[in-house]
């Protein structure tokens, strides 16, 4: 089993306390309030890593609460207004050109041969494990919300949320995110040159699948 996450940059705050926060609060609404919370106390980006990293330590599967609970966070830090977005983690300006039909097809696909997550409320989400030829794993979530962001079955989905592992689950020291739209692929976080290959790559493969 991998090391714990090393200390948060700010010492009063603590990565197994947050997790277990977040985890422990089903509503969306009110794990956003708290994620905003510990923004405001000083929680970076590379700390949000850490505590997601946490997640996955205890929790070894990525699947309904609590890969919602990741999304929320990274949603929450995307949106925030003290530039930490901006000068941590910058939109790539490589971004992978995404055409709507092909967004609404991959949707399609992945609520036809995935699976649905069960969490607490409405389950409405589901989940398409891929392995691409070079043995990454990728588990796309199609996420489904309604107008106003809850989560809903007569909802739409706007984002495909992504966790990715290099050579499979067994190797959780080494992963990345990206999110896709009918728009474009973005990274949840800065990603290496490499990966950014990895994702393009495995994203023409998931298009090949789909359409055969």
């Amino acid at each position: 089993m991998p090391n714990a996450p090393e200390q948060l940059s700010q010492p009063h705050l603590d990565a197994e306390a947050i997790a277990n926060d977040l985890l422990s609060e089903p509503d969306s609404q009110k794990r956003s309030d708290s994620m905003q919370q510990y923004l405001d106390a000083g929680l970076t980006v590379e700390d949000l890593e850490k505590v997601i990293k946490y997640l996955e330590i205890e929790n070894g599967n990525f699947y309904g609460l609590l890969i919602q609970t990741q999304q929320d966070t990274i949603d929450l830090l995307e949106q925030a207004k003290d530039g930490l977005v901006q000068e941590n983690n910058p939109v790539n300006p490589n971004s992978i050109e995404v055409k709507s039909e092909d967004f609404d097809k991959l949707v399609a696909f992945i609520e036809r041969e995935g699976f649905l997550i069960k969490e607490p409320g409405v389950s409405c989400d589901h989940q398409y494990t891929f392995f691409d030829k070079n043995g990454n794993r990728h588990a796309m979530m199609a996420i489904k919300r309604d107008a106003n962001g809850k989560p809903s079955k007569q909802g739409s989905v706007k984002q495909i949320s992504v966790w990715a592992y290099h050579q499979g689950i067994r190797d959780q020291e080494h992963y990345f995110g990206y999110i896709i739209t009918a728009e474009e692929i973005a990274p949840s976080w800065r990603l290496t040159p490499e990966e950014k290959s990895e994702v393009r790559k495995a994203y023409n493969e998931i298009l090949e699948k789909i359409k055969t």
